[in-house]
């Protein structure tokens, strides 16, 4: 049951590249859709969800919505309500359309089902509130919603995840061939990395079976190999210079010869596949791979970020890190390379396309809901003024059942079922 609601929360939450755009007029209510409706309190809790799952991908949870991007000169809170409030509120009326949908296809959760839920709620409850749903209530107050709320909500993403499967197969076994491809060529790109790495180098050894790896500083002289490399590799793919004397590599040598000799990662040869990223406010490859055209390069700086509070250590110096802290390592020359045919059924790019079906799946529901609510709805969405006074800025990100998805708490309650 647990991967259930997670695959349904994945779902929900998905970030979309083509957001719905609904009519609405005003009402009191939060959003309304004939007898349907999402309370504040739901609204809420989903966008608590929403915002801690972008906070997580950024590695910036923990920080206050205050803190400045010095990149963007936005806020972590303005950058939600810039960025991200069109996506949240294009998934929140597939939810609420899903309920409607529903109903129209005579769907059924069973009572099993049902009763899984309850005992997951009674795990978070358990967990935080000692088994008390007051207590607990009390706790999720101030993120402006309660244990009945996470229950409605939990079974409204189970209905919608009803109405896709009846669209497109659990697995997206009724998306046909050729839509499937369409969807992949239209959402995916493919790039490879040369990493130069003039900080620092990885020393693997094994002891008692188990393989470690650990960080050593690089020598004075390593670095400036690596530096060297760094300048011929700028100058032959970013800003040639006349009369430049390359010290390492041999020019004449390609992209995909020199990432062979001289890139300090080489965990996928074959090149790299990712969906277009949503939003470009983050320079990583992805982000730099989809501002390229095919076949060029571009450079950017080698970062580690880091998601969790903790400890590293570079030789015998021992660092301490905070979520979302990271450290510039040298540099990386990205370059887009042309989409391979179908390479979601090939073995060697597999791990590259888990996501596909899924993201087909809100793809097209996305634009089965355009065409309903345009030509088929007997309801017409209404929004009320709480909608436009509840920034996704203004609402805590979820840090209650989310750790039971994705933390600590899930890990040790999928321990004591196995």
């Amino acid at each position: 049951m647990k991967k259930i609601l997670i695959r349904v929360l994945c779902i929900i939450f998905c970030v979309l590249l083509c957001p719905i755009c609904f009519s609405s007029c005003k009402s009191k209510d939060m959003i309304t859709l004939g007898p349907y409706s999402i309370t504040e309190a739901q609204y809420k809790y989903l966008a608590s969800t929403f915002n801690r799952q972008i906070l997580d991908s950024m590695g910036l949870f923990g920080y206050s919505y205050d803190a400045v991007d010095e990149s963007t000169g936005l806020s972590i809170g303005q950058a939600l309500d810039k960025n991200y409030t069109d996506i949240f509120q294009a998934n929140i009326l597939s939810l609420l359309y899903s309920q409607l949908l529903f109903d129209i296809y005579e769907l059924e959760i069973s009572q099993e089902t049902l009763d899984l839920v309850d005992k997951n709620i009674a795990t978070i409850v358990r967990y935080y509130a000692g088994g008390s749903s007051q207590d607990f209530d009390v706790y999720a107050s101030a993120y402006g919603y309660s244990t009945s709320t996470i229950r409605e909500v939990y079974i409204m993403q189970l209905k919608q995840e009803a109405v896709m499967n009846h669209l497109y197969g659990e697995n997206g076994d009724k998306i046909d061939v050729e839509t499937l491809d369409k969807i992949y060529k239209e959402d995916y790109m493919m790039f490879q990395t040369i990493v130069i790495n003039n900080v620092y180098r990885i020393v693997e050894k094994e002891v008692d079976g188990k393989v470690t790896s650990s960080l050593v500083p690089l020598t004075d002289e390593e670095k400036q190999k690596r530096n060297d490399i760094i300048a011929d590799l700028t100058n032959l793919f970013i800003s040639p210079v006349e009369g430049y004397e390359y010290k390492i590599i041999d020019p004449s040598l390609s992209y995909e010869e020199l990432y062979q000799l001289y890139s300090d990662d080489t965990a996928y040869p074959q090149g790299c596949y990712s969906k277009f990223p949503t939003v470009l406010t983050s320079q990583n490859a992805i982000t730099a791979a989809a501002l390229l055209k095919e076949n060029d390069i571009g450079k950017i700086v080698a970062k580690r970020l880091f998601t969790q509070s903790g400890t590293i250590e570079i030789g015998s110096e021992k660092i301490n890190i905070n979520a979302g802290d990271y450290f510039e390592y040298g540099y990386v020359f990205v370059k887009r390379m042309p989409l391979g045919e179908k390479p979601y059924l090939s073995d060697t790019y597999k791990s590259f396309f888990e996501d596909l079906a899924p993201d087909a799946k809100n793809k097209l529901f996305m634009e089965f809901l355009q065409n309903y609510e345009a030509n088929e709805s007997n309801y017409e969405l209404e929004t009320g003024e709480l909608l436009e006074e509840t920034p996704l800025s203004s609402v805590k990100a979820n840090n209650l059942d989310y750790n039971f998805f994705y933390g600590d708490l899930g890990k040790a309650e999928e321990s004591t079922t196995k």
